[in-house]
């Protein structure tokens, strides 16, 4: 089973990042790497939610929005709280 996350030292699981593209809509996330405009390691600490395929907001001023490209990387937070079948 792969979870997406990796145990740290302190026995807490740590998300790894992963493709935009691969995040639900309605997550929360951290951007890690924005390959797209040649940034390696994010300093933005920043949580956004994913709206839709193509923005998400910023969770504190939801008139801020941002566009990442599908292969930037993201931290993910949360998931969306939906009902599974």
């Amino acid at each position: 089973m792969n979870n997406a996350s990796t145990k740290s030292r302190d026995g807490f699981h740590k998300p790894l990042p992963i493709p935009f593209c691969k995040l639900e809509a309605g997550s929360m996330f951290r951007i890690f790497a924005e390959p797209s405009r040649g940034i390696a390691k994010s300093s933005d600490t920043t949580v956004y939610q994913k709206m839709a395929e193509s923005h998400s907001e910023d969770t504190s001023e939801r008139q801020r929005a941002i566009i990442l490209y599908p292969d930037d990387r993201v931290l993910p937070l949360t998931r969306p709280s939906h009902k599974r079948k």
